[in-house]
């Protein structure tokens, strides 16, 4: 069943709330996977994981730690990184993060598509064996 283009933001939330895992890109979506507490495994090319990286609910609760005290979880500049349930892929190249649309003003980011399948199957294999 397709749900390009039918899906509204609310149903999204329902479905992301259901589902055992999001994989995806660092989008909106992404961000509503991890508001409604469902584990994220998301790509990161041109953005930042410290700005923009998924958010784990539970972060303060479980380390007793108040929202004035808290420090970003995403501390590496890049490369593969683990904040709670959640995981961001990039990779851990001198160029990243960018913040730019593509490489050489070519709207395709290498840094995106030079991430091995291998890599993402594994770390999804770790999130659904658990």
């Amino acid at each position: 069943m397709e749900l390009l283009g039918k899906t509204s933001l609310n149903q999204l939330s329902a479905l992301s709330k259901r589902a055992n895992l999001f994989f995806g890109v660092d989008s909106a979506p992404m961000h509503i996977a991890a508001a409604v507490d469902t584990p994220v495994i998301a790509l990161f090319g041109p953005s930042g994981a410290f700005h923009w990286g998924p958010w784990d609910n539970n972060y303060s609760s479980e380390f007793g730690v108040r929202s004035s005290e808290l420090k970003n979880p995403y501390s590496r500049k890049n490369g593969t990184q683990t904040f709670g349930k959640h995981t961001v892929i990039q990779k851990d190249w001198d160029c990243v993060p960018c913040g730019k649309d593509g490489c050489k003003g070519s709207k395709i980011s290498d840094c995106l598509l030079d991430i091995g399948v291998g890599e993402v199957i594994d770390i999804i294999g770790k999130y659904l064996r658990n």
